[in-house]
């Protein structure tokens, strides 16, 4: 069968459909980031996401959940840009990497700088972000474990004045 991608704007009760796919490795970092649970730290981010937030379903079934948030308490328009997959994603890379890079266009207009954490031993995820163009710094120990996390940005819009 070809696979074939869709992709909509998705609500909170989306997260429910999504749940039980999850891959451990988003799991396991929500958890470190100091989500009381994983299905809470996926509604809060698709509340923050509003106007961004999409599933992307392939042949009907989730491949991934993902938005682009205000940073809170920030000056300026910075983006917090996230995504929680299946493993779906690794069995459709291509479709998936030429998706993610089509949607973080379309969904980062209203942002000049992208800004997020990604826990440092997340290789997969680390490749994808720098495919896409992030820039990575060294990890820092975060949350309630002290996890290594490393920041990613990208700068999307007009870069300010000097």
């Amino acid at each position: 069968m070809v696979p074939e991608l869709t992709v909509r704007k998705a609500t909170v009760d989306d997260v429910a459909r999504i749940l039980p796919h999850l891959r451990q490795v988003d799991r396991e970092e929500a958890l470190a980031m100091g989500w009381p649970s994983v299905e809470a730290g996926l509604r809060a981010s698709v509340e923050a996401s509003r106007d961004t937030v999409r599933l992307a379903l392939i042949n009907g079934e989730p491949l991934a959940l993902f938005g682009i948030g205000p940073q809170p308490g920030s000056v300026g328009r910075i983006g917090v840009p996230w995504l929680v997959g299946t493993a779906k994603i690794d069995r459709n890379p291509r479709l998936f990497l030429r998706a993610s890079r089509k949607y973080l266009k379309r969904l980062s207009g209203g942002f000049d700088l992208l800004v997020n954490q990604v826990a440092a031993a997340n290789t997969p995820a680390i490749r994808w972000l720098q495919w896409l163009g992030f820039s990575l710094d060294t990890p820092v120990s975060l949350g309630p474990y002290r996890t290594p996390f490393c920041r990613f940005h990208l700068q999307v819009g007009c870069r300010p004045c000097a």
